[in-house]
């Protein structure tokens, strides 16, 4: 079978930025000592629709524990890229952090219990629409950002992260974005800024997404990443309610090698 890869992606990162923990992508499985998956389940043939996985999860992991969260399974467009999306209904609100991560490496479990041939990444979408990246790489042929197009240098000013963000992004950009992805067009600037009190001043990403959770506000902070700038070592995102959040994402090795899988041409 194909085995979900971890993505490059700092998942923990996400969960700092959007205010919500620990993403839970390590969990130990069932507290009651059983498989944390339900019924170990498999399929000898592949399987290649959203819908089929779907029904395999019905058939075969009724009795997880996670089973009871499941919303649905689609294949959305993640900054360009197609990724199968597990919704489930717990939300960042939600204070069983231990219970989401055990969840959550259940449903990864799972899905390496099939061969899926759907797309080359795979994430959960919580009640909020925040988007956990499960892995890359496992389900459906593609390769890194890095490899699939031919990106600008890393940016090193707070310019320079916007210009590579509209070149990359942007309208006529390097990657085509999905019909439903409103987080580029949110982007209201960019600048360098101190969060107060005699601090330093970071990256400061402003945007018009009401608050730091959800869809949008989990690919910005996917996409700031993808540039590989060294800025992203301090970094926060101020949001239109006046909240947000920060992070730190140092350690980049480059633009494209912290993001989604893209697919083989």
């Amino acid at each position: 079978m194909k085995r979900l890869m971890a993505l490059v992606l700092s998942v923990l990162l996400v969960g700092m930025l959007a205010g919500c923990g620990d993403t839970g992508g390590g969990g130990e499985g069932d507290a009651t000592g059983g498989s944390p998956g339900g019924t170990s389940g498999g399929s000898a043939e592949a399987i290649t629709s959203p819908e089929a996985l779907k029904a395999a999860f019905d058939a075969d992991h009724a009795d997880a524990e996670w089973y009871a969260d499941l919303t649905g399974v689609t294949v959305e467009t993640y900054l360009g890229a197609p990724v199968l999306v597990i919704h489930v209904g717990w939300t960042g609100d939600d204070p069983d952090w231990d219970a989401k991560n055990r969840k959550t490496e259940a449903i990864r479990q799972a899905i390496d219990g099939y061969e899926v041939d759907i797309a080359p990444n795979v994430a959960i979408a919580d009640g909020d629409g925040t988007v956990w990246a499960l892995g890359s790489g496992g389900t459906g042929e593609g390769v890194p950002m890095a490899d699939a197009f031919e990106l600008p240098p890393a940016p090193a000013t707070a310019a320079e992260v916007e210009a590579w963000l509209a070149a990359v992004y942007g309208p006529g950009g390097i990657v085509t974005l999905g019909p439903a992805e409103g987080w580029y067009g949110s982007i209201q600037s960019v600048t360098m800024e101190s969060p107060g009190s005699g601090m330093a001043e970071q990256l400061t990403v402003r945007t018009s997404i009401a608050s730091p959770k959800g869809t949008d506000y989990s690919l910005l902070m996917l996409a700031l990443q993808t540039t590989g700038s060294p800025l992203m070592a301090s970094y926060g995102i101020k949001t239109a309610d006046g909240g947000g959040s920060g992070g730190s994402a140092g350690g980049l090795t480059g633009p494209g090698a912290n993001g989604w899988f893209y697919p083989v041409e």
